[in-house]
């Protein structure tokens, strides 16, 4: 038998007249078949690409043929074309038909080899049904995040963990599933996974074994952040209170100048002028700049700002963010904070004016389109504001909250209850508190009575110190009741 290097250039010749006359020749699906299985033949001693090139022309030919479609699927899998194979899927090959064949394409596909693959939550679906392995669940989960779509990747994992598979704790996370990120084991995680999971049980009423939690992922890394320290250190009273800032100074104060490092500085800035010790605060955060002879960073410039504006008249407090800003025009935090800032104190001329400028600059703000809508709304043109909100994208819970007050404004209130039904998914403890109680106000306004009271309901055990949410979850009970 030939062998690839015993194949000449004059057998090469022939082969190509030969399959070039057969192929102007070939009409029936037997014909392509068997053009195919040549090719095959002519592959495998030496002929390199006649196979793919004949699945190409089988499949131009005969595009809605399933046979020539499954052969030409078995050419490309073959010739690492997998990307191909998968293609066929559709008008002419059924994944009903053939799964173990789709199966393998998409296995295939999904290994990359260099090429750009497009898959789907239903894919994955039908390759955990098709192979028995829930695992592939997780795929359909993180696809259904990739489509900013969080209500259907967290229904994903709740199937995946029905079938016995865990999620990684990122995913959970991703997918608001705190409760079920709460009761997980956390055997073996690592400091990361162990800060998140710890979140995850403070959210979920376990404040025990968040601090459990936390206390380990300090323990595992004790300068990968700040963070951890933090958390303990507000939820702990009196002397234990302070021996975790004791730790967060001792693990990040010293040492060269970074993002850690300043984080950790400004929080316990924060921590001392909430204590009323303003002036030892500032004096710390003037301090780090000296030790590492720069200015301010912007996190810690706002910081500073935000306590020395605690003993300022009401007056001046937006001038000095303007001026902070004109200070700092390239500093995309110290801008950020600015816009909060002065949007907090209905100062929409000054926040469109800051807006527009940081866009002439090409400075990115995170939430430059909510600044934008906010401009808007402030005019009067809700529609426009909407248009804005929903051309930016998946941005947690903020992007349906603002959805969800100007449907709400607009009169539209299921629009508004299902905006704000969304936020309570991306929300996170008061936030998410917040939005129940906003989607408990929409639904009594169209008047579900009924869901009213389940969102008030919501709000309370999302955040149990929200008087607010307790006073509305006893009335709509006494609603209720009355009916």
């Amino acid at each position: 038998m030939q062998t690839a290097a015993s194949l000449g250039a004059s057998e090469k010749q022939k082969l190509d007249s030969s399959f070039s006359r057969a192929i102007s020749s070939a009409r029936t699906d037997a014909q392509w078949l068997s053009l195919m299985k040549r090719a095959r033949q002519a592959s495998a001693v030496g002929d390199k690409g006649r196979w793919i090139a004949v699945a190409d022309r089988a499949v131009v030919a005969k595009p809605r043929s399933e046979p020539v479609a499954a052969v030409a699927a078995q050419a490309y899998l073959r010739c690492g074309e997998s990307v191909k194979a998968f293609a066929l899927f559709g008008p002419a090959l059924s994944a009903d038909a053939r799964p173990a064949l789709w199966a393998e394409s998409f296995i295939a596909a999904h290994s990359g080899q260099g090429a750009v693959f497009s898959s789907t939550s239903s894919d994955y679906a039908r390759l955990a049904e098709i192979t028995g392995e829930p695992k592939a669940l997780l795929g359909a989960a993180a696809m259904a995040l990739a489509s900013h779509d969080k209500s259907a990747a967290a229904a994903w994992l709740r199937k995946a963990m029905a079938e016995g598979v865990q999620p990684r704790p990122e995913l959970l996370w991703d997918c608001a599933l705190y409760e079920e990120l709460s009761l997980s084991s956390d055997i073996g995680e690592d400091s990361r996974d162990l800060a998140l999971m710890g979140d995850a049980a403070w959210l979920s009423g376990r404040g025990d074994l968040a601090k459990l939690r936390w206390e380990r992922s300090v323990a595992l890394a004790p300068r990968r952040s700040w963070k951890g320290y933090e958390k303990l250190a507000l939820v702990s009273e009196g002397e234990a209170g302070q021996s975790y800032w004791a730790r967060l100074n001792s693990a990040f104060f010293s040492g060269p100048a970074s993002s850690e490092r300043d984080g950790a500085i400004g929080a316990y800035a924060c921590f001392l002028a909430r204590e009323g010790h303003e002036s030892e605060a500032l004096t710390l955060l003037r301090r780090s700049a000296l030790s590492s002879d720069r200015a301010l960073p912007g996190k810690l410039a706002v910081e500073e700002l935000a306590i020395r504006s605690a003993s300022l008249p009401e007056g001046r407090i937006a001038s000095q963010y303007e001026t902070l800003a004109a200070q700092r025009p390239l500093d995309p935090e110290v801008m950020g904070a600015v816009l909060r800032t002065l949007s907090q104190r209905g100062m929409y001329g000054e926040v469109a004016v800051l807006r527009d400028s940081a866009a002439q600059r090409g400075l990115g703000l995170e939430y430059g389109w909510y600044y934008e809508a906010e401009v808007l709304a402030a005019r009067g043109e809700l529609t426009k504001a909407i248009d804005v909100i929903k051309a930016a994208g998946d941005h947690g819970a903020e992007g349906p909250f603002a959805l969800g007050s100007l449907y709400g404004a607009l009169g539209d209130m299921k629009a508004s209850a299902d905006a704000y039904s969304k936020a309570t998914i991306a929300a996170t403890g008061q936030e998410r508190c917040a939005a129940y109680k906003a989607l408990g106000a929409s639904l009594g306004s169209s008047g579900d009575g009924e869901g009213a009271a389940q969102a008030y309901r919501a709000a309370l055990a999302a955040w149990p110190d929200d008087a607010e949410a307790a006073m509305l979850a006893r009335q709509s009970e006494r609603k209720r009741s009355s009916n």
